[in-house]
């Protein structure tokens, strides 16, 4: 009897996206001078984007 593997449909980098907005709120990120660290880091965990730009903007909307 053999176990099969359950594929792990669990996204990391959504996960990470979130904990990143989330962190940018509670520091008030938008406000600072140094918001695009937030944006970059934003970006990073979103390589499958088919839009990226507009994804981007929405997230700074949302940090902000």
């Amino acid at each position: 009897m053999t176990l099969r593997r359950q594929r792990c449909r669990f996204d990391f980098d959504a996960k990470r996206r979130r904990e990143i907005a989330r962190h940018a709120l509670h520091v008030e990120a938008a406000k600072t001078a140094d918001f695009e660290r937030w944006l970059v880091a934003w970006q990073w965990h979103n390589p499958k984007a088919a839009e990226p730009i507009w994804s981007l903007m929405e997230a700074a909307n949302r940090m902000s």
